[in-house]
């Protein structure tokens, strides 16, 4: 039998609770997501520079890339990089020399850029690199 004083305020209070325990569970949920896309993102960015720095040292461990200027295409950690064409900026009589020796050596400023656009996460990286070679005379174009 039911008495005058019962009038279901337990159930109320268990389905707001029920409510409230949902939403939190569902906010977790969510949150851990949006922290593993991050976390994804980061890995991609962080690949991305890694082998955009990879192809840089590799494009400088070979002197043709500054006698035969050409841009390339180079695979690091399965991404493609791609290195422009390097351009020398400035020539400077190597110090050290007799300026009456006739193949008088030259340090030659060159630059190039190395871009990679890894595919899965999109992340980006470009460096733009400068370095300094010490060749022979007039091999600055």
């Amino acid at each position: 039998m039911k008495t005058p004083r019962e009038t279901g305020a337990v159930l109320i209070v268990s389905l707001l609770m029920l409510v409230v325990l949902t939403l939190l569970g569902v906010s977790a949920v969510n949150t851990g997501v949006v922290n593993l896309r991050v976390v994804g993102n980061m890995q991609a960015q962080t690949r991305a520079e890694l082998a955009t720095e990879h192809a840089v040292r590799e494009f400088l461990s070979d002197i043709s890339n500054f006698t035969t200027p050409t841009s390339e295409t180079i695979t690091a950690s399965d991404v493609a990089v791609v290195v422009s064409q390097p351009v020398c900026r400035r020539t400077t009589p190597a110090s050290g020399y007799s300026a009456s020796w006739a193949l008088v050596p030259e340090d030659n400023e060159w630059e190039f850029r190395a871009t990679v656009t890894d595919g899965p996460g999109n992340a980006n990286s470009e460096i733009l690199q400068g370095v300094k070679v010490r060749m022979v005379a007039d091999s600055c174009p």
